[in-house]
């Protein structure tokens, strides 16, 4: 188990819904975790996806943010 801090100082967080977040390692792979109200955080899913080729690093980041929103959304109907 690891805590919501540590997952905020190395990763990107790119999504959320209520009680989870999407961090992204930089590279392809977007892992979502349970968090709980003292701040563990327990994996939940892991999803690999690759930016399209030639991305400038800001066009990476703003596809990753996208795709971490996709994500939740599927995510949060998925357990409606």
């Amino acid at each position: 188990m690891k805590k919501l801090s540590e997952l905020m100082e190395r990763k990107w967080m790119v999504g959320s819904y209520e009680g989870h977040a999407i961090f992204w390692n930089h590279a392809s792979t977007f892992t979502t975790y349970a968090i709980a109200d003292n701040g563990d955080a327990e994996e939940v899913a892991v999803n690999t996806s690759y930016a399209p080729d030639g991305c400038s690093e800001a066009d990476k980041i703003r596809w990753a943010i996208e795709y971490g929103r996709e994500l939740a959304t599927e995510y949060r109907k998925d357990n409606e």
